[in-house]
Parts: structure tokens; sequence; C-alpha cells
């Protein structure tokens, strides 16, 4: 479903684009103002994602009590939704049919009710969904502080080339040792045009190279060149870790980052749960089987998807599922509807 990892990434498109540059405009004002309340480094993009989902909550909300509301309507018309199907039970024409639906339509509109609104809450997490993906792939590029840290390190690593004034590398170990990344763990395709000089696409190579690629490196490499790289490597490392986690690597079986996924298959089945509570009970063994695999799919799938994403976008997911049961909990009492059933 989504491409290598160490692959480097083009644009996202004329939808998910501008999204991940408005939320990554708010990261990165997130960002700084948990790198000013943290004693260190370490932690502050972890930070600033859990910010960042209260964010895409309160901007959400308005959106996300109407549907909650009229899940609750819905579950009231129940008995009434009931007595119209039973009424047409074995009237299958098609006359009967659309007389069927613009009884259910009545039904709806008097009471406030939409039963497309209980999917809302799905199609508006999607996109920003994978906005985040996009940032977490390349959280330098929206993050400031971070950027600045790997054009240090892009440009560290360039001067340590050693090229003279023609622009001639004269020493090849360094370079050499980026060439053999790019190829042999196919960072880059055989076939895409490249260059190690230019540091934004340097930048862009530098930020898919996991703890094992940048052992390989530094140890390919003089000990005077390292030295001058190890302070914005260290600075790296620090800033894209929380708790133990490397959030812009992906998901693996090794502890702690395993519980990301746990947590997202978790959190989203309890948001699942949640929210087939405030929907009508359907009557129907076919719809009553729908519901039921969507309790289960929909969180096995989130967490096969968090799984093979960097961890930074399931630490979004798992917070963002939390919060969203935090809030159905507090506001299902607000949406109950007052009035009573128009029959």
């Amino acid at each position: 479903m989504f491409a290598n990892r160490n692959v480097i990434q083009s644009d996202p498109g004329p939808i998910i684009g501008p999204l991940a540059r408005f939320f990554g405009a708010i990261l990165d004002f997130l960002f700084e103002f948990a790198y000013m309340i943290t004693p260190t480094e370490v932690h502050t993009l972890g930070i600033s994602i859990i910010l960042l989902t209260f964010v895409v909550i309160i901007i959400t909300f308005p959106l996300t009590h109407k549907s909650q509301k009229s899940m609750q309507a819905m579950q009231k018309l129940a008995p009434e939704m009931d007595k119209i199907k039973k009424k047409y039970e074995n009237r299958k024409s098609q006359e009967d049919q659309k007389k069927m639906s613009q009884e259910m339509n009545k039904l709806y509109s008097e009471n406030g009710a939409n039963p497309l609104m209980g999917c809302l809450p799905m199609f508006i997490q999607m996109p920003v969904f994978f906005s985040v993906f996009h940032i977490m792939r390349q959280p330098y590029r929206y993050v400031s502080r971070l950027g600045d840290v790997y054009t240090r390190l892009a440009e560290t690593i360039i001067a340590g080339f050693n090229m003279d004034g023609a622009g001639v590398v004269q020493n090849y170990e360094g370079l050499q040792a980026l060439i053999n990344l790019a190829y042999r763990y196919s960072i880059i395709p055989d076939n895409m045009a490249f260059s190690f000089i230019d540091p934004d696409q340097l930048r862009r190579m530098l930020a898919l190279l996991d703890p094992y690629q940048w052992d390989y490196f530094m140890n390919s490499i003089s000990a005077e060149s390292a030295a001058q790289i190890q302070p914005y490597l260290t600075s790296k490392m620090n800033l894209e870790h929380f708790i133990g986690i490397d959030l812009v690597e992906n998901v693996g079986f090794a502890f702690p980052v395993i519980l990301i996924p746990i947590a997202c298959v978790a959190f989203t089945f309890l948001t699942s749960y949640m929210t087939q509570k405030n929907q009508a009970k359907p009557t129907d063994p076919q719809q009553k089987m729908q519901q039921t695999m969507m309790l289960v799919v929909m969180p096995a799938m989130m967490g096969v998807i968090t799984f093979g994403m960097p961890a930074g976008v399931g630490l979004y997911w798992a917070t963002s599922s939390a919060l969203r049961i935090i809030q159905q909990h507090f506001t299902s009492k607000l949406t109950k509807p007052k009035t009573e059933v128009k029959p």
C-alpha cells in the first residue's frame, strides 16, 4: 500500500500537500513551544505531535459534535425506522421502495438525523492522518529547528569531502560511503539522478537513514570528520526520539516501539465500539455482520498500517483515538435529543 520508506519521496499532491503544509506549520509552532518547556532536546518532537492531536481535535470538534448528535438521533429513531421497514417489508416494487425512502428521509429531516453523518469523523481524520504521514517522512521540511540541524549536518558532511576550488572531490572516502548507502539500501532508485553535493538533496537522503546505516557511514569516514558530524547527529537523534522511540523510523518488533501499533489497535477498537453504541441497533442480519466486521477489521487495519509507517504517525493516531474516546464520553450527554420523535 505504501512506498518503501527508504526511497526518496515525491511531493504529496494537490490535496495532501496543502494540508501537510498547514499542519506542518502548526507542528513547527508547537515544536518551538515544546522545545522551550523541556529541559533537554529529547522528547520534543513527541510532545509536539501529542499537542498537535489536541489542536486537530479542537479544529474538528464542531463537525464531530454534529456527527455524534446525529447518531444519537438515529438511535432514538430506531423504533420508527423499524415500523417503516416493516410496513414495506413485502412491497418490493420500485414505487413502494421509493415511498419507503421518502418516508425515511422525512423522518430523518424532522428529527435532525442523517445516517451518513456517522462516517463523517473518519472522512475528517484520514486526510489529516496522511498529512501527518507525509510530515513524518520528511520532518525537517516542516520543523524549522530540525531543518536547521539537518542543514548543518549536510553542510558538515559535504565540507568533509574536501572539495578543491573547482568543486572536485578530493576525499572520496566519505562520498563513496554515501553512494554505497544510497544504492546498497535502495534509498534512491538506480536510475534516479541525485547529487550528494546538493545540500537539499543530501538532507532528503539523511532523513531516511536508520541508526544502523548511520553507524555504517560514521565508521566509513575519518575520525576527524566523524567528530565534526557527531554533535549535529546527536542533536538530530535527540530531537526525533520520544520515550526511547525513534519517531521517524518505521515501527518494528523491538520494544518499546511495538507498543505503538498495539495502542493503535486498542484505542481504535474502543473508538469504534463507543461509536456503535451511539448508533441505531441494526435489525438486518447483514447490517449486524457489517457492523461487527467494522468493529474488528478497522482496528486490525490500523495496526497493520501504522506498523509500516514512521512511529510518529502511530503516536498521532493512538493519541487522537484516545482523545476521541474521552470526547465521546463527555459529549454523549450533550448530544442526546431532547425532543420527542416525530413519526
